[in-house]
């Protein structure tokens, strides 16, 4: 008998850091996963998120076929370090990252390719904690990713959330448009942004509370309805 995983509650990150009840995934899409996903050889594992199939460890990237809820890319996962990533790319065109800006920890993607979800995990500098972004290039698009945490400026600031994600759209390439975006990092509420032809979503998760608590930075990019 195969067993099962156990279907996890990942929590909204509020003002304080502190987990309320659930997360509000109504923006995400929430199509249902294909169960006919073949298996892939090699670090891109099959469509994992079936309840047949146990989650993987965080640093592995996998296959999706672009229509899975974000709950069960969430699931798909274990998360074992305190930070850990995931950019869900749903379209099928590669995307490329052209500029990063490191002010504390690196970047931990490079290129995400087409229908994968890479999923990384990374430790925060000396005072646990963690600065940086990068610029992202699919089709003709630009967009631009962030992570924050604790304090974009490492001092309490009225209006300025602990952890915090952030999105641009900066049709540059190079570092400057990812630094940018970064300097503007001040909230972990969800946000969207849309070109022509893609657009991007991002959300800040936990899974756990206190000295287990897992912070979860997710970055989605789909092609605009």
């Amino acid at each position: 008998m195969v067993e099962q995983p156990q279907m996890r509650t990942f929590r909204a990150i509020n003002r304080n850091n502190q987990a309320i009840e659930a997360v509000n995934l109504s923006n995400f899409r929430t199509a249902q996963a294909d169960p006919s996903a073949s298996v892939v050889a090699g670090s891109l594992l099959s469509n994992l998120l079936s309840n047949l199939e146990m989650p993987v460890n965080v640093g592995v990237d996998i296959n999706i076929d672009g229509n899975e809820a974000i709950e069960q890319i969430l699931n798909s996962f274990r998360y074992q370090k305190n930070f850990n990533s995931l950019i869900i790319n749903r379209t099928n065109e590669k995307l490329r990252r052209v500029g990063a800006f490191n002010q504390v920890g690196q970047w931990p993607f490079i290129d995400v390719e087409p229908k994968t979800v890479a999923s990384r995990d990374f430790e925060g500098g000396t005072g646990g904690d963690a600065a940086m972004a990068a610029n992202y290039k699919i089709g003709n698009a630009y967009f631009q990713f962030a992570i924050s945490y604790p304090y974009l400026q490492f001092i309490p600031i009225p209006g300025f959330e602990e952890a915090a994600i952030g999105l641009g759209k900066t049709q540059e390439s190079d570092n400057e448009p990812a630094e940018s975006v970064f300097n503007n990092t001040h909230t972990a509420g969800d946000k969207t942004l849309t070109r022509p032809d893609y657009e991007v979503r991002a959300l800040m998760t936990q899974e756990g509370n206190g000295d287990n608590n897992k912070l979860i930075w997710v970055f989605e990019v789909y092609y605009a309805q």
